[in-house]
């Protein structure tokens, strides 16, 4: 840490975590480093991360998570960071590459309390604040470009700016021009831990996390949502009236905490007719009017900005069998894209590669055979 550059004795003298070891459980709430060194120039990359979770080990699931995206390739990582897949990052694209290797390295550790009470939770913010510290110190930020734009990029390195000119820093820490692997500090993102001490937020955070573990939906329906509402509005400790769209809110920071998503009631959910047949109107309705781009690296791309969702929905509707047509609206196709692309629920970008992408634009008779 505090080096300007990173080079490969500083790779080799990390102790890595050795999640094969027949003794490793990995039930912390952590701070972690992967370290990430390319063969061509030796030159070692961090990324800082956090593990919060609260579904099984906490850094055993998260660096599991990790592995199962490194596993996916460099060709598939890279379509899906073109269609801003969630949960695929700057680091998986980076590890990938020709001549990388990497390794996991343990920052801090934390217990995971089994002690009723706020005490977990403080557990989890250390984790998390670890994660800041780690980062702020580093100085292992992007520098600023004109042409950012995204709200937690911006307000990062805003915050860095400031560390670096009237912070005093002790003197190892690192210059703001290390070439890590972060994009944006983790307290700048939608956060449980952002204004967690209030006592409204924390009642509605418990009961939410209450609810999955007791059920594990991925939605909460009308009856979920007036059950819970009730139960927080009789609550002393919440001080205000509880909407549904807070609920939802806060229920999708529960999920993310467990690597998933919240799976919106209209929308069916998986490798579903549905999906396919949006998809198929979709791209047919992209090509017809050359809003696809590719192939590259094995698969297409379409430009989501200039899709007419009504005719999409129209070519769909003509695909779908005669009972289901009502369901394909602008909104659910429309929905239902973008959350494919965006959470890579259910085999999402699968649809991208080149002989699927040809089967639903009616040019192949059968896709790829781990499609559907």
């Amino acid at each position: 840490m505090g080096q300007r550059e990173w080079k490969e004795d500083i790779f080799h003298a990390l102790t890595p975590i050795d999640m094969t070891n027949p003794q490793y459980h990995g039930n912390y709430f952590a701070s972690y480093l992967i370290a990430v060194l390319f063969d061509a120039t030796r030159e070692a990359r961090p990324y800082y991360g956090s593990c919060t979770g609260v579904k099984g080990p906490p850094e055993e699931r998260r660096l599991s998570g990790h592995c199962e995206v490194f596993a996916r390739g460099h060709s598939e990582i890279m379509v899906a960071r073109r269609n801003k897949s969630n949960g695929v990052l700057k680091v998986h694209e980076a590890g990938t590459r020709d001549g990388a290797s990497r390794r996991f390295v343990a920052m801090s550790r934390f217990p995971v309390f089994a002690m009723p009470g706020k005490v977990r939770e403080h557990s989890r913010s250390l984790a998390l604040a670890h994660e800041n510290f780690d980062i702020i110190m580093g100085g292992f930020l992007p520098q600023r470009e004109q042409t950012w734009t995204s709200h937690w990029i911006i307000n990062s390195r805003v915050l860095l700016d400031f560390f670096e000119k009237h912070i005093p820093k002790p003197a190892w820490s690192g210059s703001f021009e290390c070439r890590g692997l972060n994009q944006v500090l983790p307290m700048t993102q939608s956060s449980i831990f952002i204004g967690g001490t209030k006592k409204s937020a924390y009642q509605i955070h418990q009961a939410l996390q209450s609810f999955y573990d007791s059920c594990g939906k991925r939605f909460m329906d009308q009856t979920d949502r007036k059950i819970l509402k009730k139960e927080l509005n009789a609550n002393p400790e919440v001080d205000r009236a509880v909407k549904a769209k807070v609920l939802i809110e806060t229920y999708r920071q529960v999920l993310r905490s467990h690597g998933t998503t919240y799976q919106d009631t209209f929308l069916p959910s998986g490798p579903t007719i549905f999906n396919i047949t949006a998809s198929a109107g979709i791209i047919r309705y992209a090509t017809k009017n050359e809003l696809v781009r590719g192939p590259e690296h094995g698969a297409y791309t379409v430009d989501v900005y200039n899709v007419d969702w009504q005719h999409a929905a129209m070519i769909a509707q003509q695909l779908a069998p005669t009972d289901d047509k009502h369901m394909y609206t602008a909104r659910t196709v429309r929905q239902m894209w973008l959350r494919e692309m965006q959470y890579r629920t259910a085999g999402a970008q699968k649809c991208l590669l080149c002989r699927n992408f040809e089967f639903l634009r009616g040019k192949l008779v059968s896709p790829a055979p781990d499609f559907c």
